[in-house]
């Protein structure tokens, strides 16, 4: 997937390590400004690609040298065991362009930290921070294609012109009538004839939501033909089971997306 920062200047690449490093700068705080924060490890995997030995040690450098010119905050969360870092004021000012939600800074957003953001940073850094994503604090601030479908809200959105992919990422277990809405939402979107949602992805991010894919299937799953359910939504959940549904769990060491496999059965 292409990076969402690949825009930064070739040019810079160009001029050897001087340009690498101000491509380097550049990648990390429109990431901060897209993303409202982030830690150290997403900063890697974000500017560098992958993360290594090496690419965290050049991100704490990096962090190091941007808390010194006073353009980020740097905070220790104490919940997640790792440094965040948002930008400042002044860090805004030397991007020349706004943040989300009108903000002269975002040290707002750093103090008021929570995990599911926190894990819908890691998710959209996973999926290699595509130019036609929205994370989660810009569809939060409107500031993608749509805030929300059919009352649901996406925690992020891949918009290409092929479509939407649809990201839900599951940090704790549904209860069964979150669980019952999420189907009836599926249904919904499937059964539109010029639906703008392509695929849905539902990342994994804790062990406790690991159950949701085979939750999917059970429920999308229609074998006994005296359940009275009708012959067009048995076509509809198995289309939705075969074609637009994707299961991922975010490897939270290398921040990469593994794909679980969904067993699908068509009626």
């Amino acid at each position: 997937m292409t990076n969402f920062l690949a825009a930064s200047t070739t040019a810079n690449q160009d001029r050897g390590p001087r340009g690498k490093a101000a491509d380097h700068r550049l990648r990390a705080m429109i990431a901060l400004s897209r993303l409202g924060y982030a830690s150290t490890r997403q900063l890697a995997r974000i500017v560098w690609g992958k993360i290594t030995a090496s690419s965290l040690r050049q991100a704490q450098r990096l962090i190091a040298v941007l808390s010194d010119e006073r353009l980020i905050v740097v905070r220790r969360d104490s919940m997640a065991c790792q440094q965040m870092v948002a930008l400042t004021a002044t860090g805004v000012r030397w991007l020349s362009f706004e943040i989300p939600g009108d903000k002269a800074h975002a040290r707002d957003w750093l103090r008021h930290a929570h995990a599911h953001r926190t894990a819908c940073n890691s998710v959209f850094a996973a999926i290699g921070a595509p130019a036609y994503g929205y994370t989660e604090l810009e569809i939060q601030s409107q500031q993608a294609p749509c805030k929300s479908l059919y009352h649901k809200v996406p925690d992020l959105l891949i918009a290409d012109s092929s479509g939407w992919t649809w990201v839900e990422v599951e940090h704790s277990y549904r209860s069964a009538k979150d669980f019952e809405k999420v189907i009836q939402w599926l249904r919904w979107v499937f059964n539109q004839e010029n639906s703008p949602v392509r695929e849905v992805w539902f990342v994994i991010t804790r062990p406790g939501a690991s159950t949701i894919g085979q939750r999917l299937r059970t429920a999308l799953t229609h074998q006994d033909f005296r359940d009275g359910i009708p012959r067009q939504i048995r076509e509809l959940d198995a289309r939705i089971l075969s074609r637009h549904i994707q299961i991922w769990k975010l490897d939270h060491d290398s921040l990469e997306l593994e794909p679980v496999p969904l067993i699908r059965s068509v009626s």
